[in-house]
């Protein structure tokens, strides 16, 4: 079975890669942190962008550095 690694998000901080199939179901994490993310400073567009990028496996999630590190906050609040 191939895997697809994220297009951008490749490492966190503490250096572990990141699949879309790590991803699948966190979607009720991310919702449940909802408050604590919009609390960071993350949009709520991406926040829902995230959670349909990794519900369905796909996406941009590079094209802009505010996307990335929005993505990368979600990833920390919901512990990858």
């Amino acid at each position: 079975m191939v895997i697809e690694i994220l297009s951008c998000i490749v490492e966190t901080t503490n250096f572990e890669v990141i699949t879309y199939e790590a991803l699948r179901g966190k979607s009720g994490e991310v919702k449940a942190s909802e408050k604590e993310l919009l609390k960071r400073g993350i949009t709520k567009e991406y926040i829902e962008d995230f959670i349909d990028d990794v519900e369905h496996a796909e996406g941009a999630i590079c094209g802009e550095i505010k996307r990335l590190n929005a993505y990368l906050e979600i990833l920390d609040i919901i512990g990858l």
